[in-house]
């Protein structure tokens, strides 16, 4: 029950962090591609994890959609093994800069065919075959800057 708890928060918490826990040393990244959605232009990035320092969930893989031009992560995918095992694909929504931070919600989407190859849930989502699951909203934010 223990893990259980503390993989469902620091599954919060990671998703918080994106992008820059993807600098730890325990991120495998690479460019998968390129592509367009809803008329912006996107570099796909294929994320996995090494089991050592890649926590109890290193197992998943990832793909985010990063802006070409301002370098912003508007969408990612990803799929886990956990509980059952799933496919959510999240649109980034209600972006802030707090303390230089960038901050977004999320609108959640899922698909029941977990074969479907992570990235094409974009093309998926823009064609409305995605069902939506859940909002995800960040509240409450206090960044306090220390400067020594």
């Amino acid at each position: 029950m223990v893990t259980r708890i503390s993989d469902g928060i620091n599954s919060v918490h990671y998703f918080v962090q994106v992008p820059y826990v993807l600098n730890s040393p325990a991120a495998i990244k690479k460019l998968s591609g390129e592509d367009e959605v809803e008329g912006e232009p996107y570099y796909e990035i294929e994320v996995s994890f090494r089991k050592e320092g890649g926590g109890t969930d290193h197992h998943d893989k990832f793909v985010y959609w990063i802006h070409k031009e301002n370098f912003t992560v508007d969408y990612l995918a990803y799929q886990f093994f956990t509980n059952n095992g799933g496919i959510r694909f999240r649109k980034a929504v209600n972006p802030r800069v707090i303390e230089g931070i960038r901050f977004v919600d999320y609108q959640n989407y899922e698909t029941d065919e977990l074969s479907t190859p992570l990235n094409e849930l974009d093309s998926l989502y823009e064609e409305g075959a995605l069902k939506f699951f859940s909002k995800i909203n960040t509240e409450n934010i206090d960044v306090s800057i220390n400067n020594n």
